[in-house]
């Protein structure tokens, strides 16, 4: 009490005679003052009326900051850069003081949003998001140490009470306030991202399998937000669109293994980059490249892996993902070629095609192996997939022609050179002599078609 009173009288006799480094000689001195109390007479016991003071006394100095933030004088200006170290020191000392009081903590990182969200609302994401990050942070550390089932409720609350306030905060920048910048941009995804891990991290211990529902509840709930914001401001319900689907993926990740969780990717990627190509937003055609192309290598270290025992062959799960991943591939290059004003057009059309033909190579290789596994006839197989490879190039080949397109003829190309150089190197090495001529004679026929064709097409 003493020592608010000195702050109350510093800040009378600076105003009078204009000292503004009294301010910074006041601070200074409740610095020491707390830190010296503290050091001989603090006890846990006494953590709610010293966060009480604590409070109290960075309040009073933040109203003289603001302040001395309207003074021109090279004084009030040299005390401002001191004060504010206050907020600093009061977070800091606020958590050492609740660090063994769980419970209060969770009530201050409560009240330490409240703040920032009015702050925020005051004068954007630049006075709201660093509150933000102050409080997030320490509560995902608490969130890690404190996963007990009694803690479950309370820390829900408290994660469902911030996500809440900074949203209320962010519509507010959002919607209400002309001016807003990236930094709106990235609260507005950190918030549901973060929060969303709080709650993870509450749950796993206990409720494990609640966890990818409650990323599909808080996918929807985002879905929902950028619905109601679609007519009144599109740019935002866009973001809200993306952290939903962002959301939708984890959920899936959480929720399913193997190759539901890459049929789900592709599905969603493919979905995203066509919400992009309509919208015209590079950020969300990247954003969905990126995650279809996580499906695609997923997809192919599937088809990459041993087959089970039971495998039926095309008809199983991980066929089913090279399937959809071939056939969204298809989906993709007709979406930009039926757009002409498409950005990049023909290296997206390229691009999905050569994807959906390598994908479709390594679904037809390794359904090869997984049929010969199981039985005996290594050299049967080796001969099976010489001349899979070269029929698909020749197909290729004549489609390539027909549609006079040049990316497709490359691709059937270095595919019927890898088939020599396999035939050459690998059949005629391991091969009994009748499989060895046999693949020889087919890929000659091979050969001799795709010569016939691709010349008939030049000349023409």
């Amino acid at each position: 009490t003493y020592v608010a009173i000195l702050i109350g009288g510093t800040v009378v006799l600076a105003r009078r005679h204009d000292w503004a480094l009294l301010h910074v000689v006041s601070y200074a001195f409740t610095l020491m003052t707390v830190a010296g109390w503290a050091d001989r007479f603090y006890t846990p016991s006494k953590y709610l009326v010293t966060e009480l003071f604590l409070t109290g006394y960075c309040a009073a100095f933040l109203v003289i900051l603001s302040r001395l933030r309207q003074s021109t004088a090279a004084q009030g200006q040299l005390a401002a850069m001191f004060l504010w170290t206050a907020p600093v020191a009061y977070y800091l000392a606020s958590l050492l003081v609740l660090e063994p009081h769980p419970k209060a903590m969770l009530v201050w990182f409560i009240a330490a949003m409240l703040a920032g969200g009015l702050l925020s609302m005051r004068v954007g994401a630049r006075g709201g998001l660093p509150v933000w990050l102050a409080v997030t942070v320490p509560l995902l550390v608490w969130t890690r140490v404190h996963t007990g089932a009694s803690w479950l409720w309370p820390g829900l609350a408290t994660v469902a009470g911030i996500y809440l306030i900074a949203l209320a905060a962010q519509m507010h920048n959002l919607l209400v306030r002309e001016e807003r910048d990236g930094r709106d941009i990235a609260w507005l995804h950190l918030n549901g991202l973060l929060m969303f891990a709080a709650a993870v991290f509450l749950l796993e211990n206990t409720h494990l399998a609640l966890t990818g529902r409650l990323g599909a509840i808080f996918a929807l709930w985002h879905g929902v937000l950028a619905a109601l914001l679609i007519e009144r401001r599109r740019d935002v319900a866009l973001h809200f669109g993306a952290l939903a689907f962002t959301l939708l993926s984890i959920a899936i990740a959480l929720e399913f293994d193997g190759a539901a969780v890459t049929i789900g990717w592709a599905c969603e990627g493919a979905a995203i980059v066509a919400l992009g190509l309509r919208e015209r937003k590079d950020w969300l055609r990247v954003g969905g490249v990126a995650l279809f192309a996580v499906a695609m290598f997923q997809a192919i270290g599937l088809l990459l892996t041993t087959a089970p025992a039971h495998h039926v062959v095309l008809l199983n799960p991980r066929a089913a993902a090279g399937i959809v991943v071939v056939a969204l591939s298809y989906v993709l290059a007709w979406l930009h070629y039926r757009d002409d004003a498409a950005p990049d057009r023909d290296v997206a059309i390229g691009a999905a095609l050569i994807v959906a033909q390598a994908v479709t190579l390594v679904l037809l290789t390794s359904e090869i192996y997984a049929y010969w596994a199981v039985r005996e006839g290594r050299f049967a197989r080796e001969v099976m997939i010489s001349a899979t490879w070269g029929i698909y190039a020749a197909v290729l080949v004549v489609i390539g022609l027909r549609k006079d397109y040049a990316p497709i003829r490359y691709f059937a190309i270095a595919l019927l050179a890898l088939t020599i150089v396999k035939v050459f190197f690998a059949d005629m090495a391991g091969l009994d002599r009748i499989y060895r001529v046999s693949s020889v004679i087919g890929l000659g026929i091979v050969l001799l078609v795709t010569s016939y064709l691709y010349n008939r097409a030049r000349r023409r």
